[in-house]
């Protein structure tokens, strides 16, 4: 349908290229949606960090959309076949290049990202409650927060999974805290790091508020505490990096701080 405005012509149809080659890797569902087409239906009516449920789930399209988009996505499907191609779907975008990949080829993420700079930022005061889409919850948060520790502290922190990292004035308006995906274990000048990828929404509180099971770190004249978390044992493989490019000089070299993984990478 269109509609003249002076001028003007305008219309409620949406215009949407055709699924491309890249979104069919995994093997082509029937009737499989565009994810622009999805992406732009779950942008125009969720906020980030909703649940999304689809009764009908086929290859997932919706899911993908909604990982890609930092929502939480739950799918029901009876075939076997179409649950099998989603699991495969879901796997593909475990990568990390690949999921900022298909990010950068649908118009509207790009569109979204340059106009609203906290359009996927969750403003939840608890972590959402993770339930399975298949194997694990993906968010979109691909930062890094850098963590510099020598050995002996490396030893004691890293095998933990939870940490509660005091953070000092100054530096709570700098960190984007909400989009931390990653902790990366590194030292000054040397080129050993590990990353994790961090399985909550990491958040910061008082220290009164710091759960049981959390390991204090960097308690000396703190205002607040950032809380993380991640699998202990299971680092993650974020490719070839050079450690000594990102780390910091001077007074703060040893603070954490938190860079984009592109910078890394």
């Amino acid at each position: 349908m269109k509609h003249i405005n002076g001028d003007k012509q305008m219309t409620n149809v949406w215009r949407l290229s055709a699924i491309a080659p890249w979104e069919k890797a995994c093997t082509k569902h029937p009737t499989q949606k565009p994810l622009g087409l999805l992406s732009r239906i779950i942008l125009a009516s969720t906020q980030p960090g909703a649940w999304i449920l689809d009764p009908f789930a086929a290859s997932s399209t919706t899911g993908i959309a909604a990982n890609l988009l930092g929502r939480c996505f739950l799918g029901i499907e009876k075939e076997d076949e179409f649950s099998k191609i989603s699991k495969a779907r879901r796997e593909e975008i475990e990568d990390v290049k690949t999921f900022a990949t298909f990010r950068r080829k649908i118009p509207d993420i790009v569109k979204a990202e340059d106009t609203q700079t906290d359009l996927f930022m969750c403003h939840e005061s608890d972590p959402i409650v993770r339930l399975p889409f298949l194997e694990e919850e993906i968010v979109e948060r691909t930062d890094v927060l850098m963590y510099a520790a020598n050995m002996t502290t490396r030893k004691k922190t890293e095998p933990v999974g939870k940490l509660a990292l005091g953070m000092k004035e100054g530096e709570l308006d700098d960190l984007m805290f909400s989009k931390i995906g990653y902790i990366m274990f590194h030292y000054w000048n040397n080129q050993e790091a590990t990353a994790y990828r961090i399985t909550n929404t990491p958040r910061i509180v008082s220290k009164q508020d710091i759960p049981d099971g959390y390991l204090l770190r960097l308690a000396t004249n703190v205002q607040k505490y950032l809380l993380l978390e991640y699998v202990p044992g299971k680092p993650v493989d974020i490719g070839a990096f050079d450690i000594m490019k990102v780390q910091r000089k001077g007074k703060g070299r040893y603070m954490p701080f938190v860079t984009q993984l592109d910078n890394i990478i």
